[in-house]
């Protein structure tokens, strides 16, 4: 005779016609978020308020502004090109108050988002909504509606203690020392009343292992140098001697320019032995929003020096485990999916 079995909790039914999308903390993981966004969008799903903190707080405020996730994308990229510049660093250099030291050091993100801000023409509106951390009473600050300073906003959203310095913020009960979103919560479920959608990220759980051909190439090229300057019996010995001292060369220009690998393999050892300074919770209610949980087990966070293949392989691994996450919320009957058909489009 057949028993009767417990049943779980009924998972939410999300509405496809105007669905919430809450973007997680995360980084250089931000562009896992575009190619989810990318997939939601194709599945003919309607996106409604999008809730973001740190780098979801930034790709909120493109979406939310009319940019495409194509389009955000090629930014970032651009971005990229700029991280190892001691110009941009110099620029977000500056004399922080004792306790805006201890917390974060002396970078402050606002010069630059400033920038960002100016160049795109971003401005708060009523899709947008922007979550950080006050780093005195550790409880969440939102900023959403059009009455904000953007800037303001989104630089503190991103203001990871230990990297960044915090931001002073006059609240409605007194000052409010601001820090990354991820402080409070990777992907903040309290200001979504109703069923939504939540990309997350899994940790990094091994260090990057790309950036290891720059200096292999490096110590390979000084090690022939070493060689030649042994054998000068060799034929064309001068020849060769000075086109491995000029390779050598070049492959420790590359080495130099790329002054912050240093610093993004510390952090990226940070998240992968699990000694972050983003300490908020990770946890989303499976049964009541629908969680699309991307990332590679070597790209942390703050992996800045991420490649090019990197980026695309990212890419990749979003792309499916938003299509296997979208096809099996359908199966269950949580939401109706309005793909294009073949041939369309």
């Amino acid at each position: 005779m057949r028993k009767n079995l417990p049943r779980g909790p009924t998972a939410s039914v999300l509405n496809q016609d105007d669905v919430d999308l809450i973007l997680a903390a995360g980084g250089i993981k931000g562009f896992y978020h575009l190619e989810v966004v990318e997939e939601i969008l194709f599945a003919g799903i309607i996106i409604g308020m999008i809730t973001g903190a740190s780098v979801g707080a930034i790709i909120a405020t493109f979406l939310t502004n009319g940019y495409s996730p194509k389009q955000i994308k090629k930014i970032f990229i651009e971005g990229l090109s700029g991280h190892n510049s001691l110009m941009n660093a110099l620029k977000a250099l500056s004399m922080p108050d004792p306790l805006s030291f201890m917390i974060g050091g002396m970078l402050d993100l606002r010069p630059g988002i400033a920038e960002m801000v100016k160049e795109f023409n971003l401005k708060p509106n009523k899709r947008l909504r922007i979550v950080a951390c006050d780093w005195i009473t550790q409880t969440p600050v939102v900023f959403e509606g059009e009455d904000y300073d953007l800037t303001t906003a989104i630089a503190a959203s991103c203001s990871l203690p230990g990297v960044f310095r915090p931001i002073w913020h006059m609240g409605k009960f007194g000052p409010q020392l601001l820090v990354d979103g991820a402080m409070y919560h990777h992907s903040p479920p309290d200001f979504s009343p109703k069923p939504a959608i939540f990309s997350t990220f899994r940790a990094a759980t091994r260090m990057p292992t790309d950036w290891q051909g720059e200096f292999e190439n490096y110590f390979h090229d000084v090690q022939r140098v070493f060689m030649l300057t042994w054998r000068p019996w060799t034929p064309f010995y001068h020849m060769n001697l000075w086109g491995a001292m000029s390779k050598a060369m070049d492959s420790g220009g590359k080495l130099m320019k790329n002054w912050s690998l240093p610093v993004d393999l510390f952090n990226s050892a940070l998240e992968v032995y699990g000694m972050q300074s983003a300490t908020g919770s990770r946890y989303v209610d499976p049964v009541k929003h629908l969680v699309i949980e991307t990332g590679l087990e070597d790209v942390a966070g703050m992996y800045f020096s991420v490649s090019a293949e990197q980026i695309d392989a990212m890419g990749a691994q979003a792309r499916a485990s938003t299509a296997k996450a979208l096809k099996q919320a359908r199966a269950q009957g949580r939401i109706k999916l309005r793909y294009p058909k073949r041939g369309s489009g």
